[in-house]
């Protein structure tokens, strides 16, 4: 007679209590899934009868007005931000344009500005430091400074500079859309000119 082959038998063992062991966690994770989701949708109710209750509260003019507000309040934020960042791109310009390559607004208000001068600028040094120094004058860019800049020749055989200038920008409070158009040229060639003649008035100084 042959005998029944128990080693085989032993051997299936720990499979079974693994499978074991994995259905009931199934069935524990199934479980525990969907009370999650009876709770999520039991606060969600919660929160819809509180509203129904705020909403029952007030009577048809109380909501149309703070429907209104609500608009209101929406509006005069979109309408802030419109005139934060015209008027940030406005003062940019209005200090050079044409060399500038871009320039972008990052959190807290700090910005950076990447310039090239023109290519066949007869003193792009020059050029250079009035822009730096525009922006070291004007009230809206604080604590500005130039983490670098480089002096290259171009294909005119010119020579020709890249540099940037950062720092943080303040509005004005309460402030309108920025001067645009001939004021704002006519603003920037005013400074413009004053810088070149308070540098030419102090060489040394500009050499330091």
């Amino acid at each position: 007679m042959n005998k029944p082959n128990f080693q085989e038998n032993q051997g299936s063992k720990p499979i079974d209590i693994l499978m074991i062991v994995l259905l009931i966690f199934t069935i524990g994770f199934g479980a525990f899934s969907k009370f999650q989701i009876q709770q999520t949708k039991k606060a969600n109710q919660n929160i819809q009868n509180r509203l129904n209750i705020l909403q029952s509260a007030l009577d048809p003019d109380q909501m149309q007005s703070v429907k209104l507000q609500t608009k209101k309040a929406f509006y005069d934020q979109k309408q802030n931000n419109k005139i934060f960042y015209t008027n940030f791109i406005a003062r940019i310009f209005q200090i050079n344009q044409k060399a500038l390559k871009s320039a972008s607004l990052r959190e807290q208000d700090s910005f950076s500005a990447n310039y090239q001068t023109d290519q066949k600028s007869l003193n792009p040094l020059l050029d250079s430091t009035v822009v730096i120094k525009s922006f070291s004058d004007s009230k809206n860019f604080k604590q500005t400074f130039t983490p670098s800049i480089s002096l290259a020749k171009n294909i005119f055989d010119k020579l020709q500079t890249n540099f940037s200038v950062q720092g943080d920008y303040e509005a004005d409070l309460n402030e309108e859309i920025f001067a645009t158009g001939q004021r704002a040229k006519s603003q920037k060639q005013d400074q413009i000119e004053k810088i070149k003649a308070q540098l030419k008035a102090n060489p040394d100084q500009n050499e330091r």
